[in-house]
């Protein structure tokens, strides 16, 4: 199995540590332009089960490690580089499957034109947004009927970032992306990120299905409040938290209540499961592109429109990542 992951940061660290325990990994190919990240990258591989056959090679971008036949490559760069490094990816390189972290592009038109990339060069692809492969919220689909409706609060905890999974979480338990979605109630003030270059939002954002059967709202506030979630079903409401681990059911006759214990999966225990299923069978459990896209789109129409507010000069890109 041949490997590539482009971002080497604390989410692609965590990827390499993952697929290092595949026994059948045999080259791993390294882009990431920081040489302090490709050290201990490497530290990451020595320790681990692939350490004694595998072939690295590494690079800063893709030219420096020269064309190959890739299986998966994962890019988990940051979002504005994102789209310029997968068409150098894919024009340079022979790559079978394609995953990609998010927020995926910051502007409207990468997204069609990756899409298309990925249909002219015919590789399959997903997103990473991990919530679909956690059991809790695999057993809360199975288990239950029509989501009458999602509701997310925390502290501040970053609309831009991460109003994504949230919506991807949604969409997956709903089992749609056809989505309307309003940011009328967006915090003005815009955040600078902990990363450099890009901004954050706070404030709530809220939406519906687009047959209206399934509401949701997302609140990222000011006041100290833990971050919970919280899914309504006709018969049944679910409180969840995630620092905890615990969901609380609640029947909504006769408001019995019952707390059960979940486990919440790391990166580093997904991505290699997620690699021999799509190596396996072609298929996983993360949204594909083409699903994860609109959604992605979705959000970013609403922030854009609420950053042309706020200036004369029309803006394009939403720096969130």
């Amino acid at each position: 199995m041949r490997i590539l992951i482009a971002g080497l940061g604390q989410l692609g660290k965590r990827h390499l540590q993952s697929v290092a325990s595949l026994e059948t990994l045999e080259e791993v190919y390294l882009i990431e332009p920081y040489e302090k990240n490709l050290v201990e990258a490497q530290e990451i591989l020595n320790q681990s089960k692939a350490a004694p056959g595998v072939v690295v090679r590494k690079g800063a971008s893709c030219s420096d490690i020269g064309p190959a036949e890739i299986d998966v490559a994962i890019i988990a760069t940051n979002s504005l580089v994102r789209r310029h490094l997968v068409e150098d990816l894919l024009n340079g390189f022979s790559v079978t499957f394609l995953i990609l972290e998010k927020f995926l592009f910051p502007e409207p038109e990468d997204y069609d034109a990756i899409g298309k990339l990925l249909v002219k060069k015919n590789v399959k692809a997903w997103v990473n947004c991990p919530r679909r492969l956690y059991p809790v919220y695999q057993n809360l689909k199975q288990q239950n009927g029509l989501l009458m409706s999602l509701t997310v609060h925390g502290t501040e905890w970053g609309l831009g970032c991460n109003a994504i999974h949230m919506f991807d979480l949604c969409a997956f338990i709903r089992g749609q992306a056809d989505f309307a979605v309003y940011g009328n109630l967006l915090d003005e003030e815009i955040l600078q990120s902990k990363r450099s270059g890009y901004i954050e939002f706070t404030g709530t954002l809220y939406g519906h299905s687009i047959d209206g059967s399934t509401l949701f709202k997302l609140v990222s506030g000011r006041q100290q409040m833990p971050f919970s979630i919280c899914l309504q079903y006709a018969d049944k409401v679910y409180l969840i938290n995630e620092t905890l681990k615990q969901v609380t059911s609640i029947n909504v006759s006769d408001q019995k209540t019952e707390i059960q214990s979940f486990e919440v999966p790391y990166q580093s225990q997904l991505t290699a499961n997620v690699v021999k299923d799509i190596m396996n069978t072609g298929s996983c459990g993360l949204p594909m592109y083409d699903e994860s896209a609109k959604l992605h789109m979705t959000l970013l129409r609403v922030f854009l429109d609420h950053l042309n507010k706020k200036t004369d000069i029309p803006v394009k890109q939403c720096p969130i990542t």
